[in-house]
This record gives structure tokens, C-alpha cells and sequence, in this order.
């Protein structure tokens, strides 16, 4: 029997927060942690919305506690057969592994906070971020060494770095930006799939075979931007191997937006993304195709890296005593005792490098949510429920902003005193990440079903 030490777990899961600065972004590294949190606690430890977040990880971190408390008591032989099952399972994977495709994955380095800088020059050496006093949408790589970063307030980033330069967002030009990077990628692979305005992933293995038969003209570009035309310009010739057909990709971004990008190479999507974080700013790292290169990168990554690990699973999995995949991979076992079958079966693959290397548009995340149940079980309180509208769609906002998207359309779910869930859609009248144009669409929604209803609404829950 495999036996667990509570107090040991309790002690270590008591300072980990989702709350916490998040340092796995790039330009976040050696930044001071201890000092961040305590500015972000101070500001935030008043108010509602910090609270419900307290409650929530108080409850996971109780919730894991008592799932490790009935791992303790499971059987050996139980255990032993649990790591014969995972083991099976990862060999059955492994021989599925496929390593014959070339996957890149774009990424504009803070693209916002650079287009800002490019028609703005006198912003280079300053701290900047593109945002509000409300909230960031991002920040330079010199604010981000103060732990300015992504959906985080503009007032907390004030405080950390006094210094600091708000920019406006315009949006309409990062429309404009985005479509001339994609049009750069569109030339290696026409089946790119752009996964936000600043970021996408193509397939060159076609277009490598292709560049074999190219001549040096072919592969031959200024080596400068410029505006003007009529310039007499020094060349620069790229090779036709991977690596450098991935630099040419970015170079001809540089020429067409006089911004840079990073890039990650490798054999699936998952690795890609990886490898396009390792040399940021302007830089890109290939990952060979071989499983113990693929290993030796992925074991001592933070779980925190990896893509689909959010603040949420992290926490668990640090109740569990898990930081690194190396750690996720040695306690598989406990995994697929106490998570789910979907949870387990992503875990693994993502702790092994394993993933899809096709590149099909309808996985692209399509939606993104919060609910709240009335602490009563029932609430007929109109001003209750549109203030937990007005949170929800903050918390909404907050989440759409870390992941650099948007949308243009809300739903509102709702479940009744008899259990009846029903849902409700509204389209914006643009693409928005703010949390006043999210409320405005649910308050709408909210006020109908209200205003129709024979009596007042009472409700059970509100997604």
C-alpha cells in the first residue's frame, strides 16, 4: 500500500494559489514572486470577486485532501494493478506516436504592446502595457520583468512598476497587422490554422519538399525593412532546411510588419507550442524527431506550461505533488485512481509529448464560461442575480483577456427551482474581451426572462 502524509501534502498546498502571478509566461522569469503576490493580495484581498476565488480553491485543495485520504487506504493489489493498466496504456500510446510531419507554431512576441512601440518609438526603452487602468491586454518584455503581465489590472501593474506607460488598445490595427502575418504563413501552408490574432500553426512538411527544388532567388528576401522602395537593398539567402525555412517565415514577417516573432518546430502541435516559448524574443527552437529528445525536453517542464493545464487542474495536481511532467508521468497510477478517464488519457499524452500533428480548424476552442450556484440553494432577488451576472462576466472578461481572445456572442444558462436548464443567446455588436459589453449581453437576456416570466424567477444557478 502506498501510503500519503497529509500534514506534509496540507503544508505544501497551503501557499499555492490560482491567484498567484503566473511566472510560466516569457520575459516573466526571475522576477520577484513573494513581492508580486503580496501587492496582488492587497488590492485584491477586499473584494468579491477575490473571495469566491479564496472559497473555490479552499474547496479543490479539500476536495483533493480527501481524494488522497482514500488513496491511502486503497490496496496494493489495487495499486498494482492501476500501474499495470497506466503503463499498458502509455506502450499502447508510444507505438501510436507519429514523428513523419513538420508542425511550426507562430508567435508574435507581445504583439499588441510591440505594434505600439513600432508606431511609437520612444516607447522602446519603457515599461509599457496596451490596456486600461481596468485591465491589461499585455505588456512589453521590460514590464513583464516588474511582473506586469496579461489580464492583469492596470492600477496593480501601476503599483509594481511605477514607471509603468498604458497604451489604449487599437484593435482595428491588430486586425490589420494579424492579416498580414497570416498571409506570410498562408505561402508555406495553405491549411494554417490561426489560433488568435498573434499566434498560428502550419505544416511545411509539403512545402520542405517543394524548397528542395527552389533556387537561391526563390529563397532570397531584403535583409532590412523599409518603406521606402526605391532603397537599394542588402540580401539575405535562406537554406532549405527546416530551420531555416522557419526563419525565412519569420524574417518575411519582420519585412511585411517590421515585427518579430518566435517559433517553436517539432513533430505535433502540442510540441510545437512548447518549443515556440524556449528562445523567446525573436527566436524559435526545433525539437528533433526522436522520443528521448522529446523526453529529455518535456520531463522537467512546469505542468503549469503546458497547454489545456490551467490554474484549476494545476492546483489538484500540486495537491497531489505533482510540479513537473516527470512527476504527472511517476504518478500516473494516482491519476488514473482519482481523476477521470478523460483527464487521466490527456495528462498522459501531455506528460509524454504525445498529440495530434493535423491540423483540422474545428478544435479551436469555441466557448468559455463560469457559473455560480446561490449560496440560499434559491434566489429570487433581481439585484442579486444581475450582480452575479455583472461577476461572471468579469471573471469571464479576466479569462478571455489571459488567453489573448475574444467573442461576439454571449450565453446565459439558467437553472430553475424545478431543475430545468435552459439557455439564452445574444450576438454583440463586435468582438469584445470587456467585461462591461459581456454584462450588457446577459443583462439584456437576464431583464427578458425576467420581464416574461408569470412570477419572479427563481433560480438554482446562473451560467
Amino acid at each position: 500500500m502506498e501510503l500519503i502524509n497529509k500534514n506534509e501534502i496540507i503544508n505544501n498546498v497551503s501557499s499555492v494559489s490560482r491567484m498567484h502571478i503566473n511566472d510560466s509566461k516569457a520575459g516573466m522569469q526571475n522576477i520577484d514572486k513573494e513581492k508580486i503576490n503580496a501587492i496582488i493580495l492587497k488590492h485584491s484581498k477586499k473584494s468579491k470577486f477575490y473571495k469566491r476565488q479564496q472559497e473555490k480553491e479552499e474547496e479543490i485543495k479539500r476536495k483533493s485532501l480527501e481524494k488522497l485520504n482514500i488513496f491511502s487506504r486503497i490496496s496494493g493489489h489495487e495499486i498494482q494493478a492501476a500501474i499495470k493498466y497506466t503503463h499498458n496504456f502509455i506502450e499502447l500510446h508510444e507505438k501510436t506516436r507519429e514523428m513523419d510531419r513538420t508542425i511550426v507554431h507562430i508567435d508574435m512576441d507581445a504583439f499588441y504592446a510591440n505594434v505600439e512601440i513600432r508606431d511609437n518609438p520612444s516607447l522602446a526603452d519603457k515599461p509599457m502595457a496596451v490596456g486600461s487602468e481596468s485591465m491589461l491586454s499585455t505588456s512589453n518584455y521590460i514590464a513583464r520583468r516588474y511582473g506586469v503581465r496579461a489580464a492583469m489590472p492596470g492600477f496593480i501593474a501601476k503599483e509594481l512598476c511605477p514607471d509603468l506607460i498604458i497604451v489604449r488598445g487599437n484593435y482595428q490595427k491588430y486586425h490589420a497587422e494579424s492579416s498580414k502575418i497570416m498571409d506570410v504563413i498562408s505561402k508555406y501552408d495553405v491549411n494554417y490554422s490561426a489560433r488568435s490574432l498573434d499566434e498560428a500553426f502550419c505544416d511545411i512538411t509539403e512545402h520542405l519538399l517543394a524548397r528542395k527544388n527552389f533556387s537561391d532567388s526563390d529563397r532570397t528576401y531584403p535583409k532590412h525593412f523599409t518603406n521606402n522602395l526605391n532603397e537599394r537593398q542588402e540580401n539575405i539567402t535562406f537554406g532549405i532546411d527546416a530551420e531555416e525555412c522557419v526563419r525565412e517565415i519569420r524574417h518575411r514577417i519582420y519585412l511585411a510588419t517590421n515585427l518579430t516573432a518566435s517559433a517553436g518546430i517539432a513533430c505535433n502541435l502540442r510540441l510545437a507550442k512548447l518549443c515556440s516559448d524556449v528562445n523567446k524574443p525573436n527566436g524559435q527552437f526545433r525539437l528533433e524527431n526522436k522520443v528521448d529528445s522529446i523526453l529529455e525536453f518535456i520531463n522537467p517542464l512546469p505542468i503549469r506550461k503546458v497547454n489545456g493545464i490551467g490554474p484549476t487542474t494545476a492546483l489538484i495536481l500540486d495537491c497531489y505533488g505533482i510540479k513537473t511532467c516527470q512527476d504527472l508521468y511517476d504518478k500516473k497510477h494516482m491519476i488514473y485512481l482519482l481523476e477521470t478517464q478523460n483527464t487521466f488519457e490527456f495528462l498522459m499524452m501531455a506528460c509524454r509529448g504525445l498529440g495530434s500533428n493535423r491540423i483540422e480548424h474545428d478544435t479551436e476552442r469555441k466557448s468559455l464560461g463560469h457559473e455560480t450556484t446561490f449560496p440560499s440553494g434559491i434566489s429570487n432577488n433581481k439585484d442579486e442575480m444581475l450582480k452575479i451576472c455583472f461577476d461572471l462576466s468579469e471573471e469571464v472578461s479576466h479569462e478571455l483577456i489571459s488567453e489573448g481572445l475574444k467573442t461576439y456572442k454571449v450565453n446565459l444558462k439558467i437553472k430553475n427551482v424545478d431543475f430545468q436548464v435552459y439557455t439564452r443567446t445574444k450576438s454583440l455588436k463586435s468582438y469584445t474581451n470587456k467585461a462591461e459589453d459581456i454584462y450588457e449581453g446577459i443583462k439584456f437576456l437576464f431583464m427578458n426572462e425576467w420581464k416574461n416570466s408569470n412570477e419572479k424567477l427563481k433560480l438554482r444557478l446562473i451560467d
